[in-house]
């Protein structure tokens, strides 16, 4: 489980933020449904199955 402490989600100044290739696509972060995590590539994927079969 996380916990938000300061801050406003989806902000920052870390490299996947401000780095200037773009060839790797975006950074965009969203809340996913756990049952939908599944359709997403999440890695490790051992991560999916835990939240899985914790909150699912």
């Amino acid at each position: 489980m996380s916990e938000m402490t300061s801050g406003v989600f989806g902000t920052g100044a870390g490299e996947e933020y401000t780095a200037k290739r773009t060839e790797r696509g975006t950074y965009l972060p969203v809340w996913v449904d756990v049952k939908d995590l599944i359709s997403f590539d999440v890695r490790p994927s051992e991560v999916t199955l835990k939240l899985q079969s914790l909150f699912g």
